[in-house]
């Protein structure tokens, strides 16, 4: 997030992601958890942090990777969940009573350390290929 934007939003602006955060944080994160053979993904709503995928995890969804899903099934599949899981999140937030939200512990139970992809490199794409996963 550029440092603009994220000091910009002075207590509670929230992000989607289409993973389940703090893992697979950054550029194309269906693809590298695929990649990286996850078979659970979901979508994350967190608070907006200048950091980029680095706020606090407000609420998540999971659901199981077919072996048949593409990128764009798994992406339709994520977003589907984050209207619902937004809503949900700005609920949660509301009964913070106007109180920031850093460092507030939501009870989501996160799943791994924290990572975070670039663009995907030469290796990422031969590894998708080998897995025989497609875009679409």
């Amino acid at each position: 997030m550029a440092p603009p934007v994220a000091s910009a939003t002075v207590a509670r602006a929230v992000a989607v992601n289409a993973t389940r955060l703090p893992k697979y944080g950054g550029i194309l994160p269906v693809f590298q958890a695929l990649v990286h053979g996850e078979s659970r993904l979901g979508g994350s709503i967190h608070v907006m942090t200048p950091e980029a995928d680095g706020g606090t995890v407000i609420v998540q969804s999971a659901f199981e990777v077919g072996p048949k899903m593409t990128v764009y099934d798994c992406y339709q599949r994520s977003y589907e969940d984050c209207g619902p899981l937004t809503v949900s999140a700005l609920d949660l937030i509301e009964k913070k009573d106007g109180s920031s939200l850093d460092g507030v512990d939501f009870g989501v139970e996160v799943q791994g350390p924290p990572s975070y992809f670039g663009p995907p490199s030469s290796d990422d794409w031969r590894s998708f290929r080998r897995s025989g996963r497609r875009f679409c």
